[in-house]
């Protein structure tokens, strides 16, 4: 999160003075997360989170996040922001935790849907526009996008090189979508893009009136949730002892060893 990637990202925003939210590979120690960050329109960060649990085969790559992340965050002028990660969309309790804190601008960030097979880009379909009207927020997916290079590279044996040249697999999906699950931009797939709509955050009270998950429309005295905020860490230091220093991206400093 101290790296030259952050910090640039942060110039960029408060440049251009966009509230911005860009999905990561952090690196944190020796372990890595599926993040996302979050930055302001003067270049500061709000905060990130991490996925909380990755899916399938991603567990090889990523470490399990907390639930410190599961924050919708105040932003200067586009509202309360959050975010989830590909399949955290079908966690009910995590879109309830959401819900709950009054999101007004929620965007998903997913994988290239080509890597998951024709099918995956109707589920992210379904699962962002449902969030949209589930929740009465807007919702800005973001869908990863490989192009021809990176694809013949990954996928170097005839029967990938048959599966991802079915056209019927290239769902990318990235849209906006507004609180009644329409579409404002897109939906995109196959091409890199820029999608841009006009959202008048106005609209979402009118939407709560028909049906507001975590209000009017809840039954708290027959559900309840509880949400666990804090930071997963393996290791509590009591006084006097102190954590060694952060690790570097090339390991452990020299001054480090003797206090590991």
């Amino acid at each position: 999160m101290d790296g030259p990637e952050v910090a640039a990202l942060c110039a960029a925003a408060r440049d251009a003075e966009c509230a911005v939210v860009m999905g990561v590979t952090e690196r944190d120690g020796g372990s890595l997360y599926n993040a996302q960050i979050f930055i302001d329109r003067d270049g500061s960060v709000l905060g990130k989170r991490r996925k909380l649990k990755p899916t399938s085969a991603e567990r090889i790559i990523w470490g399990e996040g907390d639930g410190s992340g599961l924050r919708v965050m105040e932003t200067q002028r586009v509202g309360r922001l959050g975010g989830l990660i590909c399949g955290e969309h079908n966690l009910a309790l995590a879109r309830f935790t959401m819900q709950s804190q009054q999101e007004q601008v929620h965007v998903a960030s997913y994988p290239d849907p080509v890597m998951e097979g024709k099918s995956f880009g109707d589920r992210v379909d379904a699962a962002v526009r449902h969030y949209a009207a589930e929740g009465q927020c807007f919702v800005l997916n973001a869908t990863a996008f490989m192009g021809d290079e990176i694809r013949d590279l990954v996928y170097d044996t005839p029967e990938l090189q048959e599966f991802v040249q079915d056209p019927s697999a290239w769902h990318g999906c990235s849209s906006i979508i507004d609180p009644a699950g329409r579409y404002l931009a897109g939906p995109v797939s196959g091409r890199e893009c820029i999608l841009s709509a006009e959202i008048d955050l106005a609209r979402i009270p009118m939407s709560k009136f028909w049906f507001d998950p975590s209000g009017h429309s809840g039954r708290p005295d027959i559900f309840n949730l509880a949400v666990n905020f804090g930071t997963a860490n393996s290791t509590r230091w009591s006084p006097p002892a102190h954590p060694p220093k952060s690790r570097t991206t090339d390991g452990v400093d020299e001054s480090d060893e003797d206090q590991l």
